[in-house]
């Protein structure tokens, strides 16, 4: 099946190569323009490999959702901005996403992203997570982002 993909598990295995974002899986009838949910997803994605902190935050709906891995909800621009800022300012060294594939629904305005975040300490030492984006937009901004990471354990947290 063309739409699976294998990364590497092993940080080791990614020394050397050059990490850009992969372009999004989605087929298209030959000749036909890219989605508006398409645009929007590879927007909002590219802004982490591009380092482009300012216009991540222009493309958040003012009463945007961000619910972490760790299962935190961290709700508007600003607190977005500041649980999304360690990615951006050098806090987790540099720091490169590859998507290695994407599902659009494009009734619901909702992207599925499939992604592996590549680490790269000062030192040098490389560390990678993969992960998950369930992401909704309305009117071509994100009103939600829902993110799920693999982890050697899991983020429990208490029900009210």
């Amino acid at each position: 099946d063309s739409a699976r993909t294998s990364e590497p598990s092993d940080p080791a295995d990614y020394k050397g190569q050059h990490r850009r974002p992969s372009s999004f899986r989605t087929q298209h009838v030959k000749g036909a323009t890219m989605s508006d949910l398409n645009a929007h997803t590879t927007a909002f994605m590219s802004t982490f490999n591009d380092g482009d902190y300012d216009k991540m935050l222009g493309l958040l709906s003012p009463d945007c959702v961000y619910m972490d891995p760790n299962g935190i909800e961290h709700k508007g621009v600003d607190a977005i901005g500041a649980s999304l800022k360690s990615i951006f300012d050098g806090t987790l060294g540099s720091v490169q996403y590859t998507v290695s594939s994407t599902m659009l629904d494009e009734a619901s305005d909702r992207a599925l992203v499939a992604w592996t975040m590549m680490m790269t300490a000062a030192d040098g030492q490389q560390s990678c997570v993969d992960g998950l984006d369930i992401l909704d937009f309305r009117d071509g901004k994100l009103i939600s982002k829902n993110a799920f990471c693999k982890a050697n354990g899991l983020a429990i947290r208490s029900v009210k």
